[in-house]
């Protein structure tokens, strides 16, 4: 995918299916350790740079272990992964042709590396703008994933509120029911209270009316 973005630079609609995110390596300077697997296609600009990397290899690796071409030799070939090296100091326009940084680039499915003595050109510019790209993308990928933290955040922190609102409402709920029912037991109780002592005194007239009649009756006798 980061092939097709750089060649968006020069073609329309280019579009792939292939799913590595990042295949585009940094670029590395000659001398320093790399590995290089049986799948390996190595690239050079030139037929004398070719020469120099066989006669690097040749006690390294048995023979016919690598392939080693010139990026003209190679079109239409795919490898897994693919290594470009550059061994010439000169500044020649081989090393600045679009057409040929091209078709380096579209050579592999998995990864690709490009080993150079450190001078400045378009592979490399490519590959410096790629990687600036890579961390916009990757620092971007980071802000949108803080803010997606903090919106869980801050709706988890909602959920809670609600929550405890919830539980607050409904211990309001729980103790207005209380008080309600302690106010309907204590008017119960002054009814009862209220209905005994009618009772209590209309037995005490109803005695006082029996003890008079049994009075008048004694002294009618």
């Amino acid at each position: 995918m980061d092939v097709c973005c750089l060649l968006s630079n020069y073609y329309e609609d280019i579009c792939t299916t292939n799913q590595t995110v990042r295949s585009i390596r940094p670029t590395i300077s000659n001398g320093e350790s790399h590995q290089l697997g049986p799948q390996t296609l190595i690239l050079t600009f030139t037929q004398s740079e070719k020469q120099m990397v066989l006669e690097a290899v040749k006690n390294k690796a048995p023979v016919g272990s690598l392939t080693i071409l010139t990026i003209h030799e190679a079109q239409g070939l795919t490898f897994k992964d693919v290594v470009l090296v550059r061994k010439n100091t000169k500044q020649l326009n081989i090393y600045n042709s679009v057409q040929h940084v091209i078709v380096a680039l579209s050579r592999h499915t998995h990864s690709f590396r490009y080993l150079t003595i450190g001078e400045e050109d378009l592979m490399t510019s490519l590959i410096r703008k790629l990687q600036k790209l890579s961390l916009r993308r990757r620092r971007r990928r980071s802000r949108r994933r803080r803010r997606r933290r903090r919106k869980e955040e801050v709706e988890d922190e909602e959920e809670e509120e609600e929550e405890e609102e919830e539980e607050e409402e409904e211990e309001e709920e729980e103790e207005e029911e209380e008080e309600e029912e302690e106010e309907e037991e204590e008017e119960e109780g002054e009814k009862e209270g209220k209905e005994e002592e009618v009772e209590e005194e209309e037995e005490e007239k109803e005695g006082e009316e029996q003890k008079g009649k049994e009075e008048e009756d004694s002294m009618k006798e």
